[in-house]
């Protein structure tokens, strides 16, 4: 991948909001519907961010080098892990491009969990780390806790390296096998900065403490998947494209068991990599998808592009096309959804659009 495109990696987390699994279900509903038993942690990002400022984002952000140095593979040895426990997590690279680079000692597949975990940590205060005491894989996040690591949030944020000599510090390691792999999106060519980020997803059995990095975010909430959606339309909260697009498929699992069920099995077929193709309308601008009509078949991802204009409006637009995959994104209106004969790849389940063609 060119240069112009900088390695990232973002985690999904959901964490369960009924704590008393067995209990019955509460009357707490949204907009007439019972609400979900999880929430999802998102992060405003600060208005003089250069990438989407105010935005509603997911924690996680670019790799480091520290990331995929050899000492995490020692740290993990001296914990009792064998090589071929971390080999589980490389068995499904080969079919996603962004872990196709393995020039370092750590796996591609590795050292993004690395980074995510890390910057989670920086952001959120979340430490998606197991002590040694429960060092035993588990499809389910772990966090940590304590007043010492507020402390260590801000030494980590200065310094990348300094997240191994926290590890080393309370014999722990980063929960790499309960980040499971969900999915890859480029930032569009017509962006002057861009990402090359893995999403992840991770489930925690409760809601952990947190303590949010004021220096880059402006909020940080949880929140059930279908409130986010309506602020979004209602214009109180904006989520990216591809943070709208990923929450609508989120909230069609109303329980945290069955997503964190779909989430392991999903992520053994790998994911592609997805690039949205940006084009003015007279109304407002078109995401493109893979599988929608209107997407190029060949792209130029090393060059740098201007968004381009359409004649017509985005309703227009539609009607004309058969095969639809595109997201409409509307000024005061917020972001819509819009699918028609396209079929689910990688074992995704198609989102839910709230929209009719």
């Amino acid at each position: 991948m060119s240069k112009l495109w900088r390695e990232a990696a973002s985690i999904i987390i959901a964490g369960r909001t009924n704590v008393f699994k067995c209990s019955k279900i509460t009357d707490s509903k949204i907009n007439g519907k019972f609400s979900p038993d999880y929430k999802i942690l998102v992060l405003k990002r600060g208005k003089s961010s250069r990438f989407f400022p105010g935005g509603y984002v997911f924690p996680g952000g670019a790799t480091a080098n520290e990331d995929s140095c050899q000492e995490w593979l020692n740290i993990y040895e001296s914990l009792g892990f064998k090589p071929e426990l971390l080999k589980i997590l490389t068995s499904n690279s080969p079919t996603v491009p962004l872990f196709s680079d393995n020039s370092k000692p750590l796996h591609k597949s590795i050292s993004l969990r690395i980074t995510a975990i890390r910057e989670t940590f920086e952001e959120s205060g979340i430490l998606l780390c197991r002590s040694q005491k429960d060092s035993t894989p588990s499809n389910w996040a772990a966090y940590m806790s304590g007043h010492q690591l507020q402390e260590w949030q801000k030494i980590v944020q200065n310094n990348a390296y300094e997240f191994l000599n926290l590890c080393k510090e309370f014999k722990c390691f980063p929960d790499i096998w309960s980040l499971h792999l969900w999915s890859n999106w480029l930032t569009p060519t017509n962006n002057p900065i861009r990402f090359d980020t893995a999403f992840f997803l991770a489930t925690i059995d409760q809601l952990p403490p947190s303590f949010m990095n004021d220096l880059e975010m402006d909020d940080m909430k949880w929140c059930h998947p279908q409130e986010l959606l309506q602020g979004n339309i209602q214009d109180s909260v904006w989520l990216p494209p591809p943070q709208y697009y990923e929450m609508s498929r989120i909230v069609t699992y109303q329980n945290i068991d069955q997503l964190n069920n779909f989430a392991v099995e999903r992520s053994k077929h790998g994911c592609e990599r997805w690039m949205p193709v940006q084009k003015k309308a007279k109304d407002g601008i078109i995401c493109f998808l893979p599988g929608d009509e209107q997407y190029p078949q060949k792209i130029d991802c090393n060059i740098k592009d201007k968004m381009g204009e359409l004649e017509g409006t985005m309703k227009n637009l539609r009607s004309s096309s058969r095969n639809i995959h595109r997201m409409e994104l509307y000024e005061n209106q917020g972001t819509k959804i819009f699918i028609s004969n396209v079929e689910p790849i990688s074992g995704h389940t198609l989102p839910n659009t709230n929209s009719k063609l």
